[in-house]
């Protein structure tokens, strides 16, 4: 070989090495500053580890998560997957709801089929199906069938029978011991793990009816503070002897129209934790809720959102976030004073949001409470999401435990959001 041939070649040998070890160091920087999420809503690094731990009672019945595919180096910084297809299973709808002591909500109904079990979609697919119905000529557009009724959204999710357990870690806040293993800690002003609800001797109680100039700074600052104790205690904050949170200031006073008020102004976010996003699979989001208000009908919601892990440079360091890209609104039509138990539907499989112009599927998923308009006090309990089925989609979804190229933007964090 002539003598400047062995040179190249030796030159490019050299950048390979060179690369490979800057992927390699870049890899274990972003292993290092992983988690800086707050502790107590940051995914467990190492789920396999707790498969020979007893389950506690809300856990028990929660499905493993699948082992997911190898990846591909197509991302700069990262290892991302492409899914195509996953075995497609049908929800199996049984002939009723499962039997329950709580009242299941009836205020909003929709159109399904009774023999397969379709259901319509959008509003405007309603009105098309009333009109239809209502002259005689709807069919099913799955099986042909003129048996499409209505029936209560509510009923017809619980219907659907699940193929996996509940995958909400204590999602009858029953564990815990200065506030609920696994969700925020609870303010003590806004947001309370109170006595009472419908499984279990707790639930979580929010209070709306405050003004927001007060509410606001003190929930930051407490998040922001036990963030920063777990880190210094390696998720210590609840074996403390004494309680880590601060006493409350006494609630200021509020007037009508109300409109300063936590109500009026922002609601009030209460999130769950974390768990693995399975492609494909279709969710179902079940709570029991009840809520009494100042003036007006309440106001609730669930959030069901879905985030993927970014890595992005801050002034304080090297942090992982979790970026939101995915989100189901699910209003709480019909909530009142006394107990009833609300259910949906969720096709995360979907989701038509997009990661560098590319279609893309969350990482994780996370229930968020919320409530807001009318002021007034909120109670929820037992809130579950299970798996009903999987359908097929076609999006990249990220590799566990590897994030995207690391970015610039953020000047520092506070709480959970960076700051741009």
């Amino acid at each position: 070989m002539p003598r400047y041939g062995t040179s190249v070649l030796c030159g490019l040998l050299g950048l390979l090495v060179c690369t490979s070890a800057d992927a390699k160091d870049a890899a274990e920087q972003a292993q290092e500053h992983q988690g800086k999420l707050p502790v107590f809503m940051a995914p467990k690094k190492k789920p396999e580890a707790n498969k020979e731990e007893t389950p506690k009672k809300e856990d028990a019945n929660a499905a493993a998560t699948p082992a997911q595919p190898a990846g591909r180096t197509d991302l700069a910084g990262g290892t991302d997957q492409m899914q195509t297809a996953v075995k497609v299973i049908k929800p199996e709808m049984l002939p009723a709801p499962p039997p329950s002591e709580i009242p299941i909500c009836r205020a909003k109904a929709i159109w399904q089929c009774q023999d397969c079990g379709w259901v319509e979609s959008t509003e405007a697919l309603s009105r098309k199906t009333d009109a239809e119905h209502d002259a005689g000529t709807f069919k099913c557009p799955d099986c042909g069938s003129g048996r499409v009724t209505q029936v209560p959204e509510c009923i017809s999710a619980l219907r659907w029978k699940a193929i996996s357990g509940n995958l909400v870690l204590n999602s009858s806040f029953e564990e815990g011991k200065w506030w609920p293993y696994h969700w925020e800690p609870t303010d003590r002003l806004g947001v309370f793990w109170a006595e009472g609800g419908t499984d279990g001797k707790r639930c979580i109680k929010i209070n709306t009816n405050l003004v927001e100039a007060q509410w606001l700074p003190f929930n930051a600052a407490i998040i922001t503070n036990i963030r920063k104790l777990e880190e210094r205690t390696n998720n210590g904050a609840q074996k403390l002897a004494q309680c880590p949170l601060p006493t409350p200031p006494a609630p200021g006073p509020t007037t009508a129209p109300y409109y300063d008020t936590v109500a009026g102004l922002h609601g009030i976010h209460y999130k769950g934790p974390f768990f693995r996003c399975e492609p494909g699979a279709i969710y179902r989001v079940t709570v029991d809720a009840r809520a009494t208000t100042i003036e007006g009908g309440p106001g609730a919601k669930i959030w069901f959102k879905g985030f993927v892990d970014e890595t992005l440079k801050t002034t304080e360091g090297v942090q992982t976030i979790k970026r939101e890209l995915y989100k189901r609104e699910i209003s709480l039509n019909g909530l009142g004073a006394e107990w009833q138990r609300f259910s949906w539907v969720a096709h995360v499989a979907k989701s038509k949001s997009t990661w560098d112009g590319k279609r893309v599927q969350p990482t994780w998923l996370q229930p968020q409470l919320y409530a807001y308009w009318s002021p007034g006090t909120y109670w929820w309990d037992n809130l579950k999401v299970d798996i009903i089925g999987y359908e097929e989609f076609e999006v990249r979804t990220f590799e566990k435990g590897v994030t995207p190229v690391i970015k610039e933007p953020p000047k520092r964090m506070e709480g959970d959001f960076p700051v741009f």
